[in-house]
């Protein structure tokens, strides 16, 4: 795989507007994060700074994030093997919006994050009990 030299300076640029500006001022808000949280997991490039933002700032990203964004920050955090409470913790409180019949994949990413990163999720995992009919 070729390495494009102008990630880094795009990276490098995001770090500087994170440092003074919330998520919410970027491109389309949540949904912009999580395709920067997913194309960070793609390439096996975790990135402190963008990553502990989108942690910190974790209530926003969960309000605002369709399911699939929320599970796909949650399934990039645990594909860099990066722990995030905050958001973990987040995902958690709005677990039963993220269990969709329509979008299992958006519950399997999310409970397959709370594994591999060992965080309990006794919400989660009811949800999907009590859905486990309409997802199977």
């Amino acid at each position: 795989m070729r390495k494009d030299k102008g990630c880094p300076n795009l990276i490098k640029s995001l770090e500087r507007a994170m440092k003074s500006s919330p998520l919410s001022e970027f491109g389309d808000g949540a949904r912009h994060f999580a395709k920067v949280m997913h194309g960070l997991a793609k390439l096996k490039q975790p990135n402190n700074a963008i990553m502990s933002k989108v942690n910190e700032e974790a209530e926003w990203m969960v309000k605002e994030g369709k399911p699939r964004e929320i599970a796909n920050a949650a399934w990039s955090f645990a594909t860099m093997e990066v722990k995030a409470p905050e958001l973990f913790r987040e995902i958690e409180t709005r677990a039963s919006l993220l269990v969709k019949k329509d979008d299992t994949q958006v519950t399997a990413n999310t409970a397959r994050a709370y594994g591999k990163l060992q965080y309990d999720a006794p919400t989660l995992l009811a949800a999907v009990g009590s859905a486990s009919e309409v997802l199977i």
